[in-house]
């Protein structure tokens, strides 16, 4: 009883560790401000490795090409997302993100995801950047402007749920593995 309460409760805290926060400057760790993610977890530095590997296969439908690897040290992920993430009720970008799971023993880090918000649903190529200031043709806008005042919460709202679900389903998949 006392061993199922104490995994609960460490996965309790990985999870609410891994929240990404999008700032104007990027992607962070909300809960110390860090740019990168470390997760202690108990396993080896191979085994981590081939859980990690594991679930990026189980999660991807072809994920020869959003993974490259570097055994046993990190996995690397260039994933794409189509009409994901929303600058209003009516426009949605599509997502390219890329992302590194540095694995240890006893622990991953996870770097910042970056990410490349396109579309070309209106005709003409669009791109969403963090900050972007006034662009006449409408070719290229920003979630904040470059005063740093939230344009799109509705952006920021979707790439944060999209990250910090992302993060917690690798850290539950890790701590349920044998």
């Amino acid at each position: 009883m006392k061993a199922t309460l104490f995994a609960t409760l460490l996965l309790a805290v990985a999870i609410a560790q891994a929240q990404w926060t999008l700032t104007p400057e990027g992607f962070e760790n909300s809960k110390s401000g860090d740019e990168n993610l470390f997760v202690p977890l108990n396993m080896d530095q191979q085994t981590l490795y081939n859980h990690v590997r594991t679930f990026v296969i189980e999660t991807y439908n072809v994920p020869d090409e959003v993974m490259s690897e570097n055994e046993p040290n990190s996995i690397s992920i260039l994933g794409n997302e189509s009409q994901l993430i929303r600058r209003n009720k009516t426009h949605a970008f599509n997502l390219t993100y890329g992302m590194v799971i540095h694995v240890f023993d006893n622990g991953i880090g996870i770097s910042p995801p970056e990410v490349r918000l396109h579309t070309s649903s209106y005709g003409k190529p669009q791109n969403l950047h963090l900050v972007y200031g006034a662009d006449l043709t409408g070719y290229d806008l920003g979630i904040w402007n470059p005063k740093g005042k939230l344009k799109s919460e509705l952006a920021k709202d979707d790439l944060e749920t999209f990250f910090n679900g992302w993060t917690s389903s690798l850290l539950e998949y890790l701590q349920s593995s044998p």
